[in-house]
């Protein structure tokens, strides 16, 4: 059996969770999202074709197309790409520039215009 401050503290809880439902219950419908992460695959005439097949294609506006290359292909990717298909990195160093070799700092990224990780 609940003790009389339990119970308040279950009704107040339930309240503020039927707000919070009801709040977020008129938040737009969100966009379908494709990612799709290349892993250590491709060559650069594998890339090439990719990226033809992808700028010829027809996406849905309801649609957000997202495609993670291998480091190496990023930047030609990122420059060759259409603009409503984004492109990400598969990995982001987790500390600021510096003699990390073979890392990719954040703001590596972001300096190409890769805005997802």
């Amino acid at each position: 059996m609940l003790s009389n401050s339990a119970r308040v503290a279950v009704a107040q809880s339930a309240k503020a969770g039927a707000r919070a439902f009801h709040a977020s219950s008129k938040v737009e419908a969100r966009k379908f999202f494709v990612g799709g992460n290349w892993k250590c695959n491709g060559s650069v005439s594998q890339v090439n074709s990719l990226i033809s097949m992808l700028n010829q294609s027809t996406l849905s506006t309801d649609t957000e197309v997202v495609v993670c290359p291998s480091q190496v292909y990023l930047q030609g990717v990122q420059e060759k790409l259409r603009g409503d298909v984004k492109v990400g990195a598969q990995d982001c160093w987790v500390q600021g520039n510096g003699a990390f070799t073979g890392e990719t700092s954040a703001d590596m990224l972001s300096d190409m215009g890769v805005g997802w990780v």
